[in-house]
């Protein structure tokens, strides 16, 4: 990598700063992460299996300094009869998106096509 970098250096042609761009927990996931925890379906399905609420700002790895384990119920209940994303329950468990989908995998859960927006996604839409 270093020598192609150099290379083109060597003969002026103008390089692009690498990577993806940072993530910012900007207003937009806060705003999100406040909205699953203002949904009742939501909260109530924490406290059903006794997941504690980590409503505060930060990065998940913050929030969750260890992810908490999830059960084929709780994956059932989150993902098909409320229809919260893999990424939605990565901010309720810590329990990083991939992680959440290879489980609902693992445990013969059907998964929603990517790309797809979730049910809950949706029905937030539609009460703005």
């Amino acid at each position: 990598m270093h020598l192609v970098l150099r290379t083109l250096h060597e003969h002026g042609i103008p390089v692009r700063k690498g990577g993806p761009p940072p993530k910012r927990a900007g207003a937009p996931a806060q705003a999100r992460l406040a909205a699953l925890y203002d949904d009742p379906d939501v909260t109530a399905l924490l406290h059903q299996h006794r997941i504690p609420a980590r409503p505060m700002a930060g990065t998940i790895t913050q929030r969750f300094p260890t992810p908490t384990p999830v059960t084929r119920s709780f994956l059932t209940e989150a993902y098909i009869e409320i229809g919260l994303a893999a990424g939605h329950i990565e901010q309720l468990t810590g329990q990083p998106a991939g992680h959440v989908l290879q489980l609902l995998h693992d445990h013969g859960i059907t998964v929603r096509p990517s790309g797809s927006q979730s049910p809950w996604l949706r029905r937030q839409r539609d009460t703005r």
